[in-house]
């Protein structure tokens, strides 16, 4: 007689990865008014079948790249997930994963590169810092003052608008605004939160007796670094510092 036909059934092993994305914004509260659906940012799915020596981007079956999805809880901690991933490849070699972010995907944010080697989340964790700046005008000595100066204003604009001052008054206190709001606590005389991009900055009050600092640029890098168009945080009587 004829001979049965066997009926075969494979069926996709799966994975997940999931995770939480925690937030320093330097006690502003900015970081509250964000929200996965509109903050803009972006992560990477990628996997490595030699123990995370190398690193392909992963994909699905299909060929389509994974997406996260989202859920922020009542404590207001972000939770993403990747689910559904193969367990391995088709050589039964095991999957490794990580999420990485695209740094500048939030704007005035950053990955923590502290938070693991390379800034990515193997162990499903990510941490954004706030981009973070503070000024200072300093005497070099030559006319009897060698430390910070009072009675300066700096003001940072971008595109001709003004987004951020810093101010020692006379009685030393520092202040800094962002976006016209103060920065309080701890920071205050800091400029948090600033999207990376070029910036101007103009120094608009001068202590008595010294001469202003030249217009200059300070520019913040997605990865949170500050630079100078003067190359150094060293000035002199006649110059500004930032940090």
């Amino acid at each position: 007689g004829a001979a049965a036909a066997s009926a075969y059934t494979n069926k996709l092993r799966t994975v997940s990865l999931s995770g939480a994305k925690t937030w320093n914004d330097w006690g502003t509260g900015i970081s509250a008014r964000l929200s996965p659906e509109s903050c803009g940012i972006h992560l990477t799915l990628q996997r490595s079948t030699d123990g995370g020596s190398t690193w392909e981007a992963a994909a699905r079956a299909d060929g389509s790249k994974p997406s996260p999805a989202w859920s922020v809880g009542s404590d207001g901690v972000w939770t993403y997930a990747f689910v559904g991933l193969p367990e391995s490849d088709q050589d039964g070699r095991g999957y490794t994963y990580r999420a990485v972010e695209t740094d500048g995907s939030v704007p005035g944010f950053f990955s923590d590169k502290s938070a693991s080697a390379d800034g990515t989340a193997q162990d499903g964790r990510i941490a954004n810092v706030a981009t973070r700046l503070t000024f200072d005008k300093v005497g070099d000595g030559t006319t009897g003052s060698a430390g910070s100066l009072r009675g300066v204003r700096f003001v940072m604009s971008r595109d001709g608008r003004e987004v951020a001052t810093w101010e020692r008054a006379e009685d030393g206190t520092v202040t800094s605004t962002v976006g016209g709001v103060d920065q309080a606590g701890v920071a205050a005389g800091y400029i948090v939160g600033l999207p990376a991009g070029v910036y101007t900055v103009h120094e608009a009050k001068t202590p008595a007796g010294y001469v202003a600092a030249a217009d200059f640029t300070v520019t913040i890098g997605t990865d949170g670094s500050v630079l100078t168009s003067a190359g150094s945080v060293v000035a002199s009587d006649d110059a500004a510092a930032v940090a």
